[in-house]
This record gives structure tokens, C-alpha cells and sequence, in this order.
């Protein structure tokens, strides 16, 4: 596309570029197609012919990652002044019913524990 801000664009995946590597295309190609697509005579245009696209990648090839990839993707799209952020993501949590509680304090892990079924603010016991 001839719309890619390349020197803006960047991947938050470990070991992996910003460009789709697997066969055939990806998700992000296909809606970054159907919003930006040049008027090239080739194919379909877009509904935003004359957007400026940034790639960041926030997700493996595979399509997995971590939700820290996907944390510093947004951070960084909206430090480079992005207009519009477009995101597919789905997330698995614990499925034992435990989630991590960081006591209100996310910039100290110190004080951190894994509940189970309990919340802190309704006064349940949370078994600590």
C-alpha cells in the first residue's frame, strides 16, 4: 500500500517484524485493505483512500501475544498522534475461577495475590 507510514510503523512481538510473514494474508492486511486501499485501478478502494496507515503489530503471525504487547501497541499508536486505533482481540484469563489483584498498586507487585471468587471492595473473605 502506498499509504504506510513505514518509519512509524512497528511490531511490539518479540522476534517478529511488523510485516505478516504466514501464508496467504492476515486480518490486520485485510481491514487495513478495506479501510485505506488506494484508488489504484486495481481491486476495490477503500472507504479511506487517503488515510495514512501505521502498522504496529500487537500480535504473533499465529495470532496470539501477550496483553503487555497489546498495552504498548496502544500506548505507542497514541504517542504517534494516531487518529483512529483499530483492534480484533479476543483474551483467554484463568480458567479456575483465580485472578490477579494488584491491591491498587499496578506499579508495585509486592503486594499482589491471586483470589479466588472474591472481591476485595465487597468485603468477602478473599482468603488471605
Amino acid at each position: 500500500m502506498q499509504n504506510i507510514d513505514v518509519a512509524a510503523s512497528k511490531s511490539f512481538v518479540p522476534k517478529e517484524g511488523v510485516q505478516f510473514v504466514g501464508t496467504g494474508f492476515s486480518h490486520g492486511t485485510h481491514t487495513a485493505g478495506t479501510i485505506a486501499a488506494v484508488d489504484n485501478k486495481i481491486g476495490v478502494v477503500g472507504v479511506a483512500p487517503e488515510a495514512t496507515l501505521i502498522l504496529v503489530k500487537v500480535l504473533a503471525d499465529g495470532g496470539s501475544g501477550s496483553f503487555s504487547w497489546m498495552i504498548n501497541g496502544i500506548y505507542y499508536a497514541v504517542t504517534q498522534q494516531a487518529d483512529v486505533i483499530n483492534m480484533s482481540l479476543g483474551g483467554t484469563f484463568l480458567r479456575n475461577g483465580k485472578y490477579l489483584d494488584d491491591n491498587g498498586t499496578p506499579d508495585n507487585p509486592a503486594d499482589d495475590f491471586v483470589g479466588h471468587g472474591c472481591q476485595r471492595h465487597t468485603g468477602a473473605d478473599c482468603g488471605h
